[in-house]
C-alpha cells in the first residue's frame, strides 16, 4: 500500500503541471477573475504535493532515526516488512551486514576471553617464578629459578604470537596476494628456519618429494610459510627424543598433498576434529603449547580451500607410531609445463 503514495504523487504533479499550462493559456480578457480561482488550486495542489511527499518520505526519517539511536552492538535485523517495497532490498542487504558484523563481535568477544584466560596461567608462573627467584640465596637454586623465569617468557612469548596471527587470519574472508607457488621451496625454507629446535631434542627432519616436476600450487607464501611452520613446530614438540620427523610432497591426479608425520603419541580418534578448536590440548598433553597451532593451520587451509586429515597410528615401534596430517590443495598449471 505504501509504495502506492509514489504513484498519486506523480499523479498530483502531472495535475499540477496541467493546471499552469492552463493558467498560461488563460484569454486576457477574463485573467483577473481566473487568476484567482488558478491560484487557488495551485495553492490546494501545491499543499497536497507536499503532504504526500513528506507522508511518503515518513518511512525513511523512521529509519533514519532508529538507526541513529541504535547502540554500537545492537545488532538485531530490522523488520524490512514494515517499510515500502523500494526499500525493502536495501534493508535486507543491511540485516546482512548486521549479522556478519554481529558474527564478527561475538567472535572477537569469545576470543578475546579465551586469550586473557590463556595468558594468565603462564605470566602467573612467570610472577611465582620471579618472586622465587629473589628469595633464592643459594646460586644454583636461583639459576635454576631463573632458567624458569625464562621458559615462562618465552611460552607467553609464543602464545601472544599465536594470538596475532589468529586475531588477522580470523578476519581474513580470502586470500591476498596469491601466486604460483612451489610447495617444496616452501617446505625447505621452513625447514631450514625449524631445524635448530629440533636439534635441541636431536630430531631429524626428513623431506620426501616423490615427483621430479615442480609441485606448484596457487596461494599466499608468507600464509603457507606460517601453516607449515606450525605443523613441524607441532610434530617437533611431540615427537621423542632422536626422532624423525617426515616432510612428503605427493601428486594424485590433479591435487598436491602434503605430508607432516612425527613419531609422538599421536591423538586418540575421538579428539581429532576437535584439535582444531582455539586453545583445545589433549588431556593428560605433557607438553607445553598454546593450543592454537593446529587452529591456525585449519584456518590457512581453509583460506587455500584445500582439505586437511589426520591420521594417529599407535604401535608399540616408536618409528611406526605417530600423527600424520596430510594437506591436500588442488594443483596449479606450471607455466613452463
Amino acid at each position: 500500500m505504501k509504495s502506492i503514495r509514489l504513484t498519486v504523487t506523480a499523479s498530483i504533479v502531472t495535475s499540477f503541471a496541467a493546471a499552469v499550462l492552463t493558467a498560461l493559456l488563460i484569454p486576457t480578457d477574463t485573467l483577473p477573475e481566473k487568476l484567482i480561482s488558478t491560484a487557488m488550486i495551485l495553492t490546494i495542489l501545491i499543499s497536497l504535493v507536499w503532504l504526500i511527499i513528506n507522508k511518503s518520505l515518513a518511512p525513511l526519517s523512521s529509519l533514519s532515526k532508529d538507526l541513529s539511536q541504535r547502540a554500537t552492538n545492537k545488532l538485531e535485523a530490522i523488520n524490512y516488512r514494515e517499510y515500502p517495497v523500494e526499500l525493502r532490498g536495501m534493508l535486507k542487504e543491511l540485516n546482512l551486514l548486521f549479522s556478519r558484523v554481529g558474527n564478527d563481535y561475538t567472535r572477537n568477544k569469545r576470543f578475546s576471553a579465551d586469550a586473557a584466560h590463556e595468558l594468565r596461567t603462564p605470566l602467573t608462573a612467570l610472577k611465582t617464578q620471579a618472586q622465587l627467584a629473589l628469595e633464592m640465596t643459594e646460586p644454583t637454586e636461583r639459576k635454576r629459578a631463573i632458567e624458569n623465569v625464562l621458559i615462562s617468557v618465552n611460552r607467553s612469548i609464543h602464545v601472544v604470537q599465536q594470538l596475532l596471527i589468529l586475531s588477522r587470519l580470523d578476519h581474513e574472508a580470502k586470500l591476498n596476494d596469491v601466486m604460483l607457488i612451489n610447495i617444496e621451496t616452501i617446505c625447505a625454507e621452513m625447514i631450514a628456519l625449524m631445524y635448530p629446535q629440533a636439534l635441541e631434542k636431536n630430531i631429524e627432519i626428513e623431506l620426501h618429494h616423490e615427483e621430479k616436476t615442480p609441485s606448484i600450487i596457487m596461494g599466499n607464501d608468507a600464509a603457507l610459510g606460517i601453516l607449515l611452520r606450525n605443523l613441524l613446530d607441532n610434530a617437533i614438540r611431540y615427537t621423542h627424543l632422536n626422532g624423525t620427523v617426515k616432510v612428503n610432497i605427493k601428486k594424485d591426479n590433479h591435487e598436491i598433498i602434503l605430508q607432516v608425520q612425527d613419531n609422538g603419541p599421536g591423538i586418540p580418534k575421538e579428539y581429532q576434529e576437535k584439535v582444531f578448536d582455539q586453545f583445545f590440548r589433549v588431556l593428560g598433553t605433557k607438553q607445553t603449547g598454546s593450543g592454537l597451532g593446529l587452529a591456525i593451520v585449519k584456518q590457512i587451509t581453509d583460506l587455500h580451500k584445500a582439505k586437511i586429515h589426520l591420521q594417529s597410528c599407535e604401535a608399540e615401534d616408536d618409528s611406526e607410531r605417530g600423527l600424520t596430517i596430510a594437506i591436500t590443495f588442488k594443483q596449479a598449471n606450471h607455466p613452463s609445463a
